[in-house]
């Protein structure tokens, strides 16, 4: 599973922006996060902006998928609550879900967007950082 970089495991999906504590997906852009003996590589690449980020294994915090509704239809829906489109938002928020997978360590925080394709390698993936990560503590 390795290759010529010394990547041990790859996950792709489309970008998630991070932003006082609320997490909304990134219509536009690619993300790919990858595993590495010591270190979790992410490179973000959207429209106009790039990020390239290294955390060591040993500074990982949690690893976690999350599936919740959408906040901007749940602003919407409050914010036009007097009409009857705001109640339609308010129907999509709990309908309409994100999935993702967040990687954190320190003020940091790793983001990608799942879909059905890819949740079960999120699943294996997020195993394997921690398992990883496990392998790497100092013992005690």
């Amino acid at each position: 599973m390795r290759d010529r970089e010394g990547t041990i495991l790859e996950l792709t999906g489309k970008p998630g922006v991070y932003s006082y504590g609320v997490i909304v997906p990134g219509f536009w852009g690619r993300t790919t996060l990858q595993l590495q003996p010591t270190q979790l590589v992410e490179k973000t690449q959207k429209i106009i902006a790039k990020r390239h980020c290294k955390v060591l294994l040993t500074q990982i915090d949690s690893v976690e998928i999350v599936e919740e509704g959408n906040p901007l239809f749940l602003t919407l829906g409050i914010l036009t609550l007097t009409f009857f489109v705001g109640i339609a938002f308010i129907i999509l928020y709990f309908v309409v879900k994100n999935k993702y997978l967040a990687i954190r360590s320190g003020n940091n925080v790793q983001l990608v967007m799942l879909n059905s394709s890819n949740t079960e390698k999120a699943e294996y993936f997020m195993d394997a950082v921690l398992k990883r990560a496990e392998e790497l503590q100092p013992q005690q």
